[in-house]
């Protein structure tokens, strides 16, 4: 790509750990149900950590540093995330997905029979979720350039190791090869969990030393034809919020564009983040319609049809959301800027009509970089 050398450049001589930063790594416990689980992730803001399977007898800790030095580490049998979680919900209430009662509105029935079932639903624990959205990786890559990072581990996350096969912990290693990871733990010769980097990071990173980055900063997204063209997954806001997570998650979606029935118009975005707000006692909210959901889930009040439209950059009266949105003409670091701001995944890229033709993330930005093809 034309205009990319200064950034393959900067990504090349600056290192995993300068992304990383100071950062104490959040863990999750193997018999912790999956409400708790959800507590913690939405306490510390982020969707996914590794879960530790601690001895029989052993307290639970916050942080991978908590755990006393002169005992071994737990074993750590993976990552359980937001989007794992909403998998394990929805297999407790698959045949309450696909009910008539939701396609004819009968959301009242379907709320009191989500309630019922909540208890055993939020007390399933995490040792039976399986996690596809981090890796592991020995310590040593904390000292390899970025660019060799983003190429073999995030976007190409296990075809080909950033350490040695022999120092890769044959426990931690995911068997799941289809899916780019979006964070990973690096661990010391002990098995101890050292430091998290996500992909989210390396964008940060990025905006740090846009200086840096060279003329491609300023290419717009259609010249770059970042994020476009693209399908854009979308779903009405009239669509049942279960109903539209059920989809998100067969297609392996983290997010989906929100829009306006009648007009096409982009109002919001349904991301599996905003499951972490939910309380159980009150997951009868699933049944409501995704506009009516996200409002409940900021607390504002809902708006009539006239007073609702997408106005960047202000709270969208039908979601009571702030999007994160660019247009074709918008730069790359327009996109850096408005991801980092808004600390999102998804930026969408729209149109004069108010329609999503596109939507950035973060691997499109680091796939855009590396010129992974040429590797």
């Amino acid at each position: 790509m034309e205009g990319s050398q200064q950034a393959r450049e900067l990504l090349g001589k600056h290192h995993l750990q300068e992304a990383a930063g100071p950062r104490r790594v959040l863990v999750l416990h193997h018999d912790m149900g999956l409400e708790e689980g959800l507590k913690v992730l939405a306490e510390h803001k982020i969707l996914s950590a590794p879960v530790l399977r601690r001895p029989a007898g052993t307290q639970k800790i916050q942080f991978a540093d908590d755990w006393p030095e002169d005992q071994p580490f737990p074993h750590v049998i993976g990552f359980a995330g937001v989007f794992d979680i909403l998998g394990a919900i929805l297999q407790e209430l698959e045949d309450i997905v696909g009910a008539e009662d939701l396609e004819k509105g009968g959301i009242l029935r379907v709320m009191r029979e989500l309630e019922k079932r909540a208890p055993s639903i939020a007390a399933k624990e995490l040792v039976h979720v399986r996690g596809t959205d981090g890796d592991f990786v020995f310590q040593e890559a904390a000292g390899k350039p970025l660019l060799q990072t983003i190429v073999r581990s995030f976007l190409v996350p296990h075809d080909v190791g950033t350490v040695p096969e022999e120092k890769v912990l044959p426990s931690l290693r995911t068997p799941d090869k289809s899916w780019k990871v979006h964070r990973l733990a690096l661990y010391d010769e002990a098995g101890r969990l050292t430091t998290i980097v996500s992909q989210t990071d390396v964008v940060r990173f990025l905006l740090q030393h846009a200086a840096e980055l060279g003329e491609i900063k300023d290419k717009t997204v259609e010249e770059l034809r970042l994020g476009m063209p693209k399908n854009v997954f979308v779903i009405s806001g009239d669509t049942s919020t279960l109903v539209a997570f059920d989809k998100m998650y067969k297609m392996g979606l983290t997010a989906a564009g929100v829009v306006e029935k009648k007009s096409g118009i982009l109002v919001g975005n349904l991301s599996v983040a905003d499951l972490r707000s939910t309380e159980f006692d009150q997951i009868g909210k699933l049944a409501v319609p995704v506009s009516e959901y996200l409002l409940l889930q900021k607390g504002v009040r809902r708006a009539s049809r006239a007073e609702s439209g997408l106005n960047k950059g202000n709270r969208n009266s039908f979601t009571g959301q702030v999007l994160a949105t660019c247009s074709p003409d918008s730069t790359l670091l327009d996109v850096i800027e408005s991801m980092v701001l808004h600390c999102v995944h998804h930026v969408y890229i729209v149109g004069n009509a108010g329609v999503a033709v596109g939507v950035v993330s973060p691997s499109d930005i680091l796939d855009l970089l590396s010129l992974r093809t040429l590797w």
